[in-house]
């Protein structure tokens, strides 16, 4: 039945067996949402050889979360999205520059019905110890397959798909003989870390907390300063501040240390907007991305006989909606992103949400018309974490279209279902990012002072050892630090929500979500795709997941935790 591959033979196909529930003829992909795992998932549906692939996305793919932080491309991201469920109550009575992540300077972030719901989700949880040991099973079992899906899904590419790879500076995040002999971007990056009262056992937690989540990867250790220098010069002025001379060896003062960790990285800002071009050109007319589409609604059409409904038609927010001739043919996955609340909203069970917002900071220093530091810097390029206690910036800096750009993400506060406030001009702006920024700010020029002095026009010897609100407001009005505040949906038991999705209590035959990735979603997007492809459709796509070691047992138990109906 090759005849079927065609779209109009499958309609027509369809029409003669008579259109019914039991005809499974999925020949186009509607994609809600064109963030980070929207556009993976439509890249696997092009791989997979879908006839027609459409995006439909709220914003403009430049404008998404994903597009404007620089995640941590590693095995444990997704861990990172919300504190452990037995501390939540905890820290939510902290505020948020004390190491806390409220927002107390937002009315009504804790009060409205979904932060309650989400409060008291997350309390019960708590209690649960078994469900959260499979949680953190589920979440390892995905994690280093994360990882490996990237590295292969990367070398495999061909054509534009590669290119936008290289542009966008993918490295890997896994074990290499490469890394085993120090080699930067093969799998292993440094991490710094400094300001900690105990640093040696901070850091000695976080290695052995990582050789567990990541299957005892081989070669993580802390790193002398002598190390960190030969391996990377970009960071040779941290060095210095930072270590003593010792009579031919450096070592690091008291609080500091770097620490060589599996960790890729990935410029979401360069990759991301480039993803619909690729698909366009491989394509053609069979894929469209239509941006500025918020759907508003859902029409469904109920089977009388199985309860199960179809998805037959879209809203739009300004716009005319849609009804799909034939949805039997269309499978729908709604994967909103930073959306919050967004199945809420479409008429789908979610299970109890919240947004956290997180701020990032970018500079860029352009020396495209200085030959002179063209050449100094032309190998600049890192990725890595950098750690201070309560603020871990998700890092990375490269030479890029003739500018020094230096990007930082990290920090979180707890929003409910508030949206934050767009940053504009110098301030003053919510408090959240009002502080955090310059905390980057700060970071940044502990870490690469050299950068910061280019940047703001001084010799790096005239440059203040510590960064204010006005040193941060001149780089935005010379067009230098570019400053973003966003959120993203985060689940009660900090997984995502993968898999069908159900309407008035039965499930929605051709309707599939990927939602509440949390700081996750980058590092996780591929992983999480592909699961949501297993539970459509088992039999088709288990192959693509053996493919990266994860087993159809691993994946059920991953899904049955990743249902959207679930609540503690």
């Amino acid at each position: 039945m090759a005849f079927l591959k065609n779209s109009l033979a499958r309609w027509l196909f369809a029409l003669f067996v008579g259109i019914n529930f039991s005809v499974p003829i999925w020949a186009h992909r509607v994609i809600i949402g064109g963030g980070h795992i929207g556009l993976m998932d439509a890249l696997l549906a092009d791989q997979a050889g879908e006839d027609r692939i459409d995006i439909y996305t709220k914003k403009t793919v430049k404008e998404s979360t994903a597009a404007n932080i620089w995640n941590s491309h590693t095995h444990n991201e997704i861990v990172s999205v919300i504190p452990p469920s037995n501390r939540i109550n905890e820290l939510l009575g902290i505020d948020f520059d004390k190491q806390g992540i409220s927002a107390y300077d937002l009315p009504g972030t804790q009060k409205s019905v979904s932060a309650k719901k989400f409060i008291d989700a997350v309390k019960r949880f708590g209690r649960d110890l078994k469900t959260q040991k499979l949680n953190d099973k589920a979440l390892e079992d995905m994690g280093v397959k994360a990882m490996s899906k990237w590295k292969s899904f990367n070398k495999e590419a061909k054509g534009p798909l590669a290119n936008l790879f290289e542009r966008s500076s993918f490295n890997p995040c896994g074990d290499s003989e490469e890394a085993a002999h120090g080699e930067m971007r093969k799998g292993y990056r440094i991490d710094l870390m400094y300001g900690f009262p105990d640093v040696k056992a901070t850091a000695k937690k976080l290695l052995e907390e990582l050789g567990e989540e990541g299957a005892k990867y081989k070669y993580m250790r802390e790193l002398s300063p002598d190390e960190v220098a030969s391996r990377d010069p970009s960071l040779k002025n941290f060095v210095l501040a930072n270590s003593i001379d010792k009579g031919g060896s450096r070592e690091w003062k008291e609080g500091v240390t770097a620490i060589w960790r599996p960790g890729g990285s990935l410029d979401t800002e360069t990759f991301l907007p480039g993803v619909p071009s690729v698909l366009q050109e491989r394509m053609g007319d069979r894929f469209s991305m239509r941006e500025n589409h918020e759907v508003t609604g859902l029409s469904f059409e109920q089977d009388k006989r199985s309860g199960e409904y179809l998805i037959t038609g879209m809203e739009f927010k300004d716009r005319p909606g849609i009804s799909f001739r034939y949805p039997e043919a269309i499978r729908f996955d709604i994967v909103p992103g930073e959306a919050v609340g967004t199945l809420e909203r479409l008429g789908l069970f979610e299970s109890p949400y919240a947004a956290f917002a997180g701020c990032s900071l970018k500079l860029e220093v352009d020396i495209s018309n200085n030959p002179a530091l063209l050449e100094e810097y032309k190998n600049f390029r890192h990725h890595m974490e950098v750690h201070k206690p309560g603020i871990v910036l998700a890092w990375q800096a490269r030479l890029r279209d003739g500018k020094l750009f230096v990007g930082g993400a990290g920090t979180k506060a707890f929003y409910g279902d508030v949206e934050p406030k767009p940053i504009e001009g110098d301030g003053p702006h919510e408090k959240f990012p009002e502080v955090n920024n310059l905390r980057q700010l700060q970071m940044f020029r502990d870490v690469l002072p050299h950068v910061v002095a280019l940047g703001m026009g001084v010799d790096i010897k005239e440059l203040p050892a510590e960064m204010t609100q006005q040193h941060l407001n001149d780089l935005v009005k010379k067009g230098v630090a570019t400053r973003w505040v966003g959120r993203r949906s985060v689940r009660y038991n900090g997984m995502p929500s993968v898999g069908f999705v159900y309407h008035n209590g039965k499930k929605v035959r051709n309707g599939t979500t990927i939602t509440h990735g949390g700081s996750g979603g980058g590092s996780f997007s591929l992983i999480l795709a592909m699961l949501n492809n297993y539970a459509f459709d088992p039999e088709k796509y288990l192959p693509d997941l053996l493919a990266v070691g994860l087993t159809k047992g691993q994946a059920d138990d991953i899904l049955s935790l990743t249902d959207s109906r679930l609540e503690p």
